[in-house]
């Protein structure tokens, strides 16, 4: 995190960062899409392709969460 917050701020970047909370909002907005498309891929009322689309989505999506150490070491105290 302290990385992601270095390199935001080396850019100029002008929002505020005020500790791993803020980061909280991601996390909701990938799981909630993961949880959109697991539905849709199980949802026989929807069309094959729209079915076969999502279905595709999944497997990334899990692996693109982050793991509990990577969770752990988010919500350690740090310099903000």
């Amino acid at each position: 995190m302290r990385q992601i917050v270095d390199a935001y701020r080396s850019t100029d970047g002008t929002a505020r960062i005020g500790g791993p909370e803020c980061f909280a909002t991601g996390l909701a907005i990938a799981l909630n899409f993961l949880h959109g498309q697991a539905n849709s891929a199980m949802n026989e009322d929807l069309d094959d392709s729209h079915r076969r689309f999502a279905a595709g989505e999944v497997p990334p999506l899990l692996e693109s969460l982050p793991d509990l150490t990577s969770l752990e070491q988010a919500i350690q105290p740090t310099r903000w």
